[in-house]
């Protein structure tokens, strides 16, 4: 079984916890106020599980012990509001609304990173929105304190996610340290806010010290310590959609156990916001139109790409060297490789290269350009399945790829197959489209090309800054590129989605590429204004 399906079925037994947690908290606030109940639990997690970690608290980095503190401050927010919540709303309302995160994060990301959320979010939020309001208001179309509440719940863990994500990708931040350090640091945090405004005590009954033991030990010691392992090696729409299950888990626990039944608007309602919340992390757009296997997206255009795609600059390679200090006994994984016009690149380094390609085309002609070379080993894996090992890699690069990888697939296997110290490079020959040139041989495309979705599928230079979650560092060289009628055509041709020799639509788009180039070209060359950029950064 991968990692990443490891932690996936983790992350479900934590959701199980947390949605069983809502109908444990009313029961404890029988005999406990929230904060004490709060404070009991993460401090009996942080006492229980100090100790067995002991050695890893003592070495705790600073940048650790720092994002301890945030996350914990956090979480003080977050347990405030569902505690709070719950004491002035139903079991089944505060497990829908608090798991509102997964709406409020692309928010919240857009709001402080600035990466803009896309049209998806839009009708996620508005059926989100309208589901919401079916569950929660009244007769009088008021919101229940309680249902309030839980918003500040659910804002706050959209920053802890956002927070613990940035945390996680740093080399220097332990994830367990991390897990079990924010735990004494909310417990504190609590105790304290108990101490001011409340009277704190101990469970009087054996069922609610049985029931506050279980909220301390699973659904805040162990869960807490499983979210932060897990985010290294699943991805963020996995976890998104995994926690989703959390309303459900805590809905059928209160139909079964505290005998709460919804109103039928409630259930259309609630309905809502689960379709919303999986709309978050669901392909609409590949579930309503087939798209080509990326795999078998360059089928016999091998050749054809190596002799007509532009080159990347040396002086990238170079800095991407100088950057990690990479020596000939470094190895660099070179995904979605191609014909080997990165690789190339990368050998001049040195370095051990390791060029992974699905397409058998392709990967055929750099075998054939690159195939003598000692220090290379060709792999038909892909991006999402590598076929590398563990921690075996000490930078992975993707060139003129990205855009054709499941990203948080991709990001799992870079954090697998990644030594701690590693990074990840995404490199992109990126030509200027606010040309006439290059606006004309968009309306071609559109028109003569079935399968074509925007220049690289559409992909946007933010999509590559937004994989790295503690931010990228960014490196530009020019690198224009001029054609020849022939050679200009071939370029165009040599995309994905152009028809191949031999296809309907070829002769037609070959002649109407010519005329293109004839209209914009002086002194029979066309100069296309480009450069080429590696962003480098953490997964």
């Amino acid at each position: 079984m991968s990692n990443q399906r490891k932690a996936d079925l983790a992350l479900v037994l934590v959701t199980l916890f947390w949605g069983v947690s809502y109908y444990l908290v009313n029961l404890c606030l029988a005999e406990l106020q929230p904060m004490n109940l709060n404070a009991f639990r993460f401090l009996l997690a942080f006492l229980v599980l100090g100790p067995i970690f002991w050695k890893k608290l003592r070495n705790a980095s600073r940048a650790t012990l720092k994002y301890s503190v945030i996350i914990g401050a956090l979480l003080v927010g977050v347990y405030a509001g569902a505690t709070y919540g719950v004491a002035y709303t139903s079991i089944s309302n505060a497990g829908f609304i608090c798991a509102l995160p997964v709406v409020f994060t692309p928010l919240l990301d857009f709001a402080v990173n600035r990466r803009r959320p896309g049209k998806k979010l839009a009708v996620a939020l508005v059926m989100c929105t309208v589901g919401l309001a079916l569950l929660t208001l009244n007769d009088q179309f008021r919101p229940a304190s309680g249902d309030l509440i839980c918003l500040v719940c659910a804002v706050c863990y959209a920053a802890d996610m956002l927070v613990t994500e940035r945390a996680v990708a740093r080399p220097d931040v332990d994830a367990v340290t991390l897990g079990v350090c924010q735990l004494g640091v909310a417990g504190v945090l609590m105790l304290l806010v108990s101490a001011l405004v409340e009277q704190p005590r101990l469970p009087q009954s054996p069922g609610v010290w049985g029931a506050a033991i279980f909220l301390g030990l699973f659904c805040s010691g162990v869960a807490f310590v499983i979210q932060s392992v897990a985010q290294q090696y699943t991805t963020a729409s996995h976890v998104g959609v995994i926690f989703t299950l959390e309303p459900v888990f805590s809905g059928i626990v209160a139909y079964f156990f505290a005998d709460e039944k919804l109103l039928p608007r409630g259930y259309v309602g609630a309905a809502l916001m689960l379709l919303s919340l999986v709309m978050m992390e669901v392909d609409l757009d590949g579930l309503l139109h087939k798209k080509t296997p990326p795999a078998a997206a360059f089928d016999g255009k091998g050749a054809l790409y190596a002799a007509a795609r532009p080159d990347y600059p040396q002086a990238l390679a170079q800095m991407l060297q100088e950057r990690l200090h990479l020596t000939a006994e470094s190895t660099v994984a070179d995904i979605g490789a191609g014909t080997g016009k990165w690789t190339a690149r990368l050998l001049s380094l040195g370095c051990r290269i390791c060029a992974v390609e699905p397409n058998g085309s392709m990967r055929r002609e750099a075998e054939r350009l690159l195939g003598g070379e000692p220090r290379l080993t060709l792999l038909g894996g892909s991006a999402e399945h590598t076929g590398l090992p563990d921690a075996s890699v000490d930078c992975v690069t993707a060139a003129q790829a990205f855009h054709w990888f499941d990203r948080e697939r991709f990001r799992a296997e870079c954090r697998r197959i990644l030594t701690p110290e590693g990074r990840v490079a995404l490199i992109y020959n990126e030509r200027r489209t606010d040309t006439p040139v290059m606006r004309a041989l968009d309306a071609l495309y559109r028109e003569s090309c079935p399968g074509y979705q925007g220049f690289s599928r559409g992909f946007r230079r933010e999509e590559a800054a937004a994989f790295f979650p503690g931010g990228a560092e960014e490196i530009s060289v020019p690198n224009d590129m001029t054609y020849d009628r022939a050679g200009f055509v071939r370029r165009c041709l040599s995309a994905s989605y152009a028809p191949a020799e031999g296809e309907p639509g070829y002769e037609a788009l070959s002649g109407a590429l010519g005329t293109l180039f004839d209209h914009f070209a002086e002194g029979g060359r066309l100069t296309l204004a480009a450069r080429a950029t590696l962003w480098l950064g953490r997964p």
